[in-house]
């Protein structure tokens, strides 16, 4: 079992009742702030509060800086209406979290643009992040954001272990994806890569035979899973990679339509 996952939870569903203008984490707050590790999960439909999401966002900020021995953020803002400006608010929040070693965030079919991605982004680097979960399936980001990314991890301290990024029906193109890759392939540390590429029919066989010379080259990796569903990603190249010789201890799971 993970350590993170003995931590203490503050879980928080923000529903109707919590959006009004005197909602406050005060309270929680001083009950937490001696907590050495907490894991805070926020979650709920804000579908329909597309002014009042972004104060709690802030407010989330505020209440963050009081617990500066976070050690895992989950943010859960799937089907949200979060802006550029919410990213704004979390990369915030991560210039408060020095020991920060597992970032989740769950921003499916939201707002945001590669330019939201970037502040989030220029602050991955200054944490000790070991975990890094990132679901930006259903968005309009582009190359931009992988390369927003890519930068960042190229110049984190801490040993990478768990990467998982989800791009579902986005724009990305080869050139984001190899970026990233030949980035996170830097990491011998690295021991689970996940990259869910389902609709993302710009990703082609030149990032598949890239990740072909890949694999075999990283050899920390325990579990690798790879989506091609739906890409331009040929049968040809993906019985290439399947075909590479690849250590006995690695789980390589590969989708395709």
């Amino acid at each position: 079992m993970c350590i993170r996952d003995s931590w203490p939870i503050y879980e928080h569903s923000l529903k109707d009742s919590d959006l009004s203008d005197n909602f406050e984490f005060t309270s929680t707050r001083n009950r937490l702030s001696n907590i050495s590790n907490t894991r805070i999960k926020l979650n709920g439909d804000w579908s329909e509060h597309q002014l009042q999401y972004s104060s709690k966002l802030w407010q989330l900020v505020n209440f963050v800086f009081q617990l500066t021995t976070l050690g895992f953020l989950e943010l859960d803002l799937n089907r949200s209406n979060l802006t550029d400006e919410g990213c704004a608010a979390i990369a915030l929040t991560l210039q408060n979290c020095p020991f920060l070693s597992s970032l989740h965030l769950q921003m499916t079919g939201t707002y945001i643009t590669d330019e939201g991605i970037s502040f989030i982004s220029d602050e991955l680097y200054r944490l000790p992040l070991k975990d890094i979960n990132l679901n930006l399936d259903e968005t309009k980001l582009t190359d931009q954001s992988l390369f927003s990314l890519s930068a960042s991890l190229h110049q984190l301290a801490s040993d990478l272990e768990t990467f998982i990024l989800r791009l579902a029906n986005t724009q990305v193109t080869d050139f984001g994806i190899i970026d990233i890759s030949n980035t996170l392939s830097s990491f011998s540390s690295l021991s689970r890569l996940c990259l869910l590429l389902y609709w993302c029919n710009k990703v082609t066989d030149k990032f598949g035979e890239r990740l072909a010379d890949q694999i075999p080259k990283v050899h920390g990796l325990t579990h690798v899973t790879i989506d091609f569903r739906r890409t331009s990603v040929t049968l040809d190249v993906v019985n290439k990679i399947r075909r590479q010789k690849t250590p006995k201890h690695l789980k390589f799971d590969i989708y395709v339509q």
